[in-house]
């Protein structure tokens, strides 16, 4: 499930989310995706009542629907990149996660 925040955000934006849920043997689980972690996304549609979310993890892309997936995955907004920079981040230890990511990636 995505919270507010992400549920709204535009088609082709890409963003952070924090992990709070990610149930052992789903395809991001399987990809390495742990709670309290953050993962790199981009929103790839613009309703906001089943979103689709690609994840980027360790080279792999995951994506996710609200609505299939509910009760498998929770993620929260954390903060988005616009023109190679980041912006909007609700707390520096995602930040700083953000930040190791975008070097490796």
């Amino acid at each position: 499930m995505f919270d507010a925040n992400m549920r709204y955000l535009s088609k082709g934006c890409t963003f952070f989310a924090d992990v709070n849920i990610c149930v052992e043997g789903t395809p991001l689980y399987k990809a390495g995706v742990r709670e309290g972690g953050v993962v790199y996304c981009e929103m790839l549609d613009e309703s906001e009542k089943n979103p689709r979310v690609k994840f980027f993890v360790e080279g792999t892309d995951v994506v996710v629907t609200d609505e299939e997936d509910s009760y498998d995955y929770w993620f929260v907004y954390a903060g988005n990149v616009k023109d190679g920079e980041l912006h909007d981040f609700i707390s520096d230890t995602s930040k700083n996660q953000a930040i190791k990511i975008l070097k490796f990636a």
